[in-house]
C-alpha cells in the first residue's frame, strides 16, 4: 500500500514590515468607519420601509402596502453582506495586529476579498441590467419614431 500524505511541501511565508503594519492599520479603520456607517444606513432604511408602511394608513388616498417596501428590504439584504465583510475584516485585522497572528490575518484578508469580490459581482450585475435597459430603450424610441413617421 501506498502512502499519501497531504503537503509535504514547506509552506512560504511573508512577513510585514513596518509599512506593512500601518497600512492594515490605517485599512483598518476606514473600514471600520465604513461598516458603522453602512449598518447606520441598514439600520434607517430598515426603519424607513416600517415607517412608511405604519403611516401610509395615515395619509389621504392609496396605502403603501408591505409588497411596495419589498424592494427597499430587498436593497437593504443586500447591501447588508459588503458591509458585514467589511465589518469582520475590520474586527478581525485589529485582533491580528494586537496578537500578531498570521492567521488571523490570513482570516481578515478572506473578509476584505469577499468584500470586493461581492461588490465586483454586483457591479456586473447592475451594469447587465442598464445594458438591457438601454437596449429596450433604444428600441422602444426607435418603434416609436418609425411609427410618427408612417402616419
Amino acid at each position: 500500500m501506498e502512502n499519501i500524505t497531504e503537503n509535504t511541501q514547506p509552506q512560504n511565508t511573508i512577513e510585514l514590515n513596518g509599512r506593512g503594519i500601518h497600512y492594515i492599520t490605517e485599512m483598518r479603520k476606514w473600514t471600520l468607519f465604513l461598516s458603522i456607517v453602512g449598518f447606520i444606513g441598514l439600520g434607517l432604511m430598515i426603519i424607513g420601509g416600517f415607517v412608511m408602511v405604519f403611516f401610509s394608513g395615515m395619509l389621504p388616498g392609496e396605502e403603501i402596502g408591505p409588497i411596495t417596501v419589498l424592494p427597499l428590504m430587498l436593497i437593504a439584504v443586500i447591501y447588508f453582506f459588503p458591509v458585514f465583510y467589511l465589518y469582520q475584516f475590520s474586527s478581525l485585522s485589529k485582533r491580528a495586529l494586537l496578537f500578531n497572528d498570521t492567521n488571523l490575518v490570513s482570516e481578515a484578508l478572506k473578509y476584505l476579498k469577499m468584500h470586493f469580490k461581492f461588490m465586483g459581482v454586483l457591479v456586473i450585475i447592475l451594469l447587465s441590467i442598464y445594458i438591457i435597459v438601454g437596449i429596450f430603450a433604444l428600441l422602444g424610441f426607435s418603434m416609436l419614431r418609425s411609427s410618427m413617421t408612417i402616419t
